[in-house]
């Protein structure tokens, strides 16, 4: 089923369990995948459930991430996650250009059940929310967001309430020790 921006399925509805794989092909060189797990009112509350690159599973292995060539893959166990995280926003960033020059950008659910082209709705953005599995009362649900930010990665923690460190300070300059003049006799 392809899906469209916006959209708003049950993951039953789609044939797809808690137990699941998201997998983001992208085409453009650069390009970071991750997905954030966020507590309610959509905040980032433990890092460690931020899987990217440098972090590839949660602490318990709930959602975890594998990477080959221009596809990052998140293998889910939706219901061993702790009852704080209740949304796993899946996002693409690059340092330099904008991510919908990317062909693809393509996210799909479960070898394919779903599938949702989020490339075609962006614009500048360094930073986008593609899709985003969440909680709800009737069960598992996806939602296909594809919006983001010109300001990139620092701009996307920041609306999930998180803070970008500064870059460390350069080291201050080396003193002199030059020989002071000597004053003539």
């Amino acid at each position: 089923m392809q899906l469209q921006r916006g959209e708003k399925r049950s993951l039953s509805d789609l044939g797809v369990g808690s137990n699941c794989e998201v997998k983001v092909e992208f085409g453009l060189d650069g390009i970071d995948i991750a997905a954030f797990g966020l507590e309610p009112g959509q905040k980032i509350g433990d890092d460690r459930y931020v899987v990217l690159f440098s972090n590839p599973a949660t602490p318990g292995g709930e959602v975890r991430m594998a990477s080959a060539g221009n596809t990052a893959t998140f293998t889910l166990e939706l219901d061993r996650l702790p009852a704080n995280i209740d949304r796993i926003v899946f996002t693409a960033t690059h340092d330099s250009r904008s991510v919908g020059e990317s062909r693809p950008l393509m996210v799909t659910i479960d070898g394919g059940k779903a599938s949702f082209d989020a490339a075609a709705a962006l614009t500048n953005e360094k930073a986008v929310m593609l899709a985003e599995i969440y909680r709800h009362s009737s069960g598992w649900k996806i939602g296909t967001i594809a919006a983001g930010f010109a300001g990139g990665l620092a701009a996307l923690i920041g609306h999930f309430g998180g803070e970008v460190a500064d870059a460390p300070a350069p080291p201050p300059p080396p003193k002199s020790h030059g020989s002071a003049a000597m004053p003539n006799p």
